[in-house]
Formats: structure tokens, sequence, C-alpha cells
């Protein structure tokens, strides 16, 4: 059931095996100070398919991951909508309510005013003409690259407030994440309206072979900007660790330099084969610099983005 050019929507169905589906839903609020990332999604493992929340905030000490039985998984073939027992999701919000293990989440965000990647019949989703293949490791989808947010969230009894907040929302799907990734994102800087966006990993082609393909964005006031392997942008500069990425990416007259350090990071479950198995470290509260230049060395767009996501996996 997959739907090309609405990659938002749920495109798998309920039936397949080492699958998985998640959407990632981020709130910066308007102070900077509460940074909140929820993840729900299904894991279709042969072992324990189940429906499931992931949750990393400021606003508590450590991740959450909450289980749902998969028949409390529901969703909509219309447009954007799911439901994972008393919470839902959708692009334009975000309800939950769950009580688990002693732990209590609950609250209601509304989005507005979303900037929506441009879609064409070259490149129906961030995958480019890739998004056409059908039977990608993991395949990746933008559904908002910026919106405002208002509302609020509590943790454990402690109530924060995202009313003019910033939001994105981002998906996964397929089989497995990758060997081996570096993703990055920012859209927070001050009063800068711009939304960045970096995926740089290993993509089988055999078991025995592959390449590193990259995705990114950078949304300024001046337009966007894409560089993927899919329209021959190159990567000129890579060096990562935990802490730190430094990425240089070259196409035609485009130069875009990307520095970001790693903050204080959680654990989070990511998928293999459909199980969510493998953990993986991710901050959102990293800084994450770009510098965008002309082969002239005429600089067309320069920010310092802060609670930036940061995950760097296998390199």
């Amino acid at each position: 059931m997959r739907d090309i050019f609405h990659s938002e929507r749920f495109q798998g169905n309920l039936n397949r095996k080492n699958y998985f589906e998640g959407w990632y839903f981020k709130m910066v609020s308007s102070n900077g100070n509460h940074v909140t990332a929820v993840i729900p999604g299904v894991s279709l493992s042969e072992e324990s398919p189940h429906a499931f929340i992931q949750i990393i905030s400021t606003d508590m000490q450590k991740t959450l991951y909450f289980t749902f039985p998969l028949d409390q998984f529901s969703y909509s073939r219309k447009d954007f909508h799911i439901q994972i027992a008393n919470s839902s999701f959708s692009s334009d919000h975000l309800h939950l309510d769950i009580s688990q293990d002693g732990k209590t989440i609950t609250g209601d965000l509304s989005f507005i005013g979303h900037a929506l990647l441009p879609k064409s019949l070259l490149n129906p989703s961030i995958m480019g003409p890739f998004a056409y293949l059908p039977k990608m490791e993991c395949s990746h989808g933008v559904v908002s690259m910026r919106h405002q947010v208002l509302g609020s969230l509590s943790i454990g009894g402690k109530k924060s407030s995202f009313d003019d907040g910033t939001g994105y929302i981002e998906k996964d799907w397929g089989t497995s994440f990758p060997s081996s990734w570096v993703w990055l994102h920012t859209n927070t800087a001050g009063d800068s309206d711009f939304s960045f966006l970096l995926s740089y990993a290993t993509i089988p082609v055999t078991k025995k072979r592959g390449f590193n393909g990259l995705i990114c964005f950078l949304m300024t006031d001046n337009g966007l900007y894409r560089f993927a392997t899919y329209n021959r942008s190159k990567v000129s500069r890579f060096e990562v660790d935990k802490e730190r990425v430094a990425i240089t990416l070259k196409r035609k007259n485009l130069i875009l330099d990307v520095d970001a350090v790693c903050s204080s990071s959680g654990i989070l479950q990511s998928p293999v084969k459909g199980n969510m198995e493998r953990a993986i470290t991710e901050s959102i509260t990293s800084i994450i610099s770009l510098s965008l230049k002309n082969r002239d060395g005429d600089t067309l767009f320069s920010v310092k983005g802060s609670s930036g996501g940061y995950e760097v996996s296998g390199f």
C-alpha cells in the first residue's frame, strides 16, 4: 500500500514481518528551555510485534519506551492519522495520554503554518528518485520542515508549555536502520526562520556491497537548497566521532559547511529486521553551525542552530 507522494501516511500493513515504521515529532519551546521528541510507531518483528511510543525530553532524566498490543494501533488510509491506545498523532496535532509502569505522560499540541518539502515527479519525497525503489532497507520522509507549536505536555507531573514554539516532523520505515549513519537536524536559532536536515548513511546494494548515500536540505528565507546523492552532490569533508561532526557538501556553485557539537544525549531503540533491539544515542540539545557559500566565497546564509538533533552510529 505504498503511497510514494504521501510518505507521511502509514506505508506498511500489519501483516508484514520484519518491518518497522515510526514518526518523529520534535518540539522546542519558544524560550528554548524545553525540548521534547516523541516517536510513535510499530515493530512487526517475529518475536514481539507491538506498537510503541518513545519519548526523549530535556524535562526528564532518561528516555522512555512504552509498548502497546498491536491491536491498539490504527491508522487512516486517506491521510496521516494514527492512533496508539489513547494517544493520537497527525500532521496537525499530537495527543498523549499514557499511564504505564508508574509513569504518566499527557498533553495536547497543535501544529500550524507548516513549511512543506516541495514534491515533483522526479522528487516525490526527500528520497528523490530512490523513493520509487520498492525494497529499500530504510526509507525516509519529511512531513513538516518547520511549523509553529501551541499547547503543553505534562511529563511525570511537570507541565511544560510549547506555546509559540517550533516543531518538526519526519519518519522512517522499512526493515532495519542502516549499519552506519549520521543524522543532524535543527530549525531553531533566535528569530532566524530556517530548517536543516542531514542524513548520511550506508545503503546496502547486496549483502557485501553498498555505498554512502546523502540526503540534506537547508530551508532559508531565500529558498530551499537540496544536497543529495541523487542530484550529484559531493561530500568533500567528513570528520565524525560521537561528540563532533564536520561535513562539507558541494553541489554545482554551492558549498555547505556543517559543524555539529553533541550535547547531552539519551538512549533510544532502533530497528533490526523490525525488532526494536538496537540501542542508539541521540542528543536533542546539540549546536549545529551552518555556512552556505557560493564558489566565489560569498556567504549566502549562516546560522548557529540550537536544540539540534544529533545521532552518529557505526561510523
